[in-house]
């Protein structure tokens, strides 16, 4: 699949064979408020959902986000 994001451990998951619709679009909006935070109320309560809904897919994001981080 094409998707175009620097997050290896994020595509690994979307090239799963499991990967549904609703599920890509729950880990990209993961992947986007992991690296860049919320923007208003919404978005975070949305983001602490799927924190909850997916905690080894949050967890691999975090600290890839930490990683690159360290390296800037």
């Amino acid at each position: 699949m094409f998707h175009n994001l620097d997050s290896p451990s994020l595509n690994r998951r979307l090239d799963a064979p499991e990967s549904r619709s609703g599920y890509v679009a729950d880990l990209t909006m993961l992947h986007r408020r992991t690296h860049t935070g919320s923007t208003n109320a919404a978005s975070g309560m949305r983001y602490m959902s799927l924190k909850k809904k997916y905690p080894e897919a949050y967890a691999e994001l975090k600290t890839e986000s930490q990683g690159q981080r360290e390296l800037l």
